[in-house]
């Protein structure tokens, strides 16, 4: 909160910032065309299994510049698991009952493990030459250029992102391709609009700009089928939401699958 987090805010803007975006279209590309010359016409596959596995190689490359499929399933089971944890947890956390109390010493333990995990990723990074960019990099150069930003920060920073990057994107990925299986009329405007637009197998950032009805698509899946279903925060300082006071301390749950499927914001919300 604060100027921590205004700091930490400017930081991540600069590091995904519009200009540098173009610099990991190499690699998303690559990484797609791997996981698409494996599908056969005819042939049936796990989706969402597909979908973990590639956003776990794509996370890896794009935030750690990792190439290292043993190291980078590690990593990725050891987030997933912490990930679950807090969330299984969540408020309870702040419970006094033995359930929540013995879960929350499980966390701190998984949390020892996930750190010296990604220390030994910083260990790994600093001694390799990258010859594709990638987040972490752009944070150590940040690092360089900012004497407070510690290691037990830049953890901090890196494994959030990867959680918030890996499964949600996964997710997202398999729900947007189940939705056009179930809407062959909008998978045809989709296919019509990739036709006329895009030239070879994938689309180059020029022919990106030119496909909305693509970024409707996934947007209108990311509202129908959130990757998330809720989230909560904890209110800091006295503020109220409607008719509800709340004070500093107190648990904020909302569903943002809920509202996005409220009739008095959205004509057909289902």
């Amino acid at each position: 909160n604060g100027v921590e987090h205004r700091d930490s805010r400017r930081m991540m803007k600069e590091v995904f910032a519009k200009k540098i975006l173009p610099a990991y279209h190499e690699t998303i590309c690559k990484l797609s065309s791997d996981l698409t010359e494996n599908w056969q016409a005819g042939e049936s596959c796990d989706l969402n299994s597909e979908m973990v596995q590639f956003m776990l190689r794509m996370t890896s490359a794009l935030l750690f510049g990792l190439d290292d499929a043993g190291f980078a399933q590690k990593l990725g089971r050891l987030i997933d698991r912490w990930a679950h944890r807090n969330h299984e947890i969540g408020m309870g956390a702040l419970v006094s009952a033995p359930q929540f109390a013995q879960g929350y010493d499980d966390l701190l333990s998984q949390a020892e493990e996930l750190e010296e995990t990604v220390r030994d990723m910083f260990a790994r990074h600093r001694s390799m030459q990258h010859q594709q960019v990638n987040i972490l990099s752009l944070l150590f150069q940040a690092q360089e250029s900012e004497q407070h930003l510690t290691d037990d920060q830049l953890i901090g920073h890196s494994t959030l992102l990867f959680a918030a990057a890996h499964l949600t994107t996964a997710h997202t990925f398999s729900w947007t391709l189940f939705l056009l299986s179930q809407h062959p009329d909008v998978l045809g405007k989709l296919r019509n609009e990739l036709a006329q637009h895009v030239a070879g197998e994938i689309p180059t950032l020029e022919e990106l700009e030119k496909l909305p009805y693509l970024d409707s698509v996934i947007k209108e899946s990311m509202r129908v089928l959130p990757a998330s279903s809720y989230s909560q925060r904890i209110a800091v300082q006295p503020t109220s939401i409607g008719p509800v006071r709340l004070n500093p301390g107190t648990p904020v749950i909302f569903s943002q699958y809920i509202t996005h499927h409220r009739p008095d914001i959205y004509e057909k919300p289902d």
